[in-house]
């Protein structure tokens, strides 16, 4: 977003993503890997954790 001077993510950055937008990537089909031992435990009330194991990296 060169308006606020942000490149983006580049590879080997990791950034938060909030529970809704991932969510939304489920679904979309574009849900990022996640570190899940960083994730927080209120994600579990949004989606199951068998599903968030599928995206983690850490495991």
């Amino acid at each position: 977003m060169p308006q606020y001077g942000f490149a983006g993510v580049q590879a080997g950055q990791s950034w938060c993503l909030g529970g809704h937008s991932f969510l939304k990537a489920i679904h979309d089909g574009m849900a990022p890997q996640i570190f899940i031992h960083s994730t927080h435990l209120k994600m579990l009330e949004l989606i199951e954790l068998d599903t968030l194991k599928k995206y983690a990296i850490d495991l």
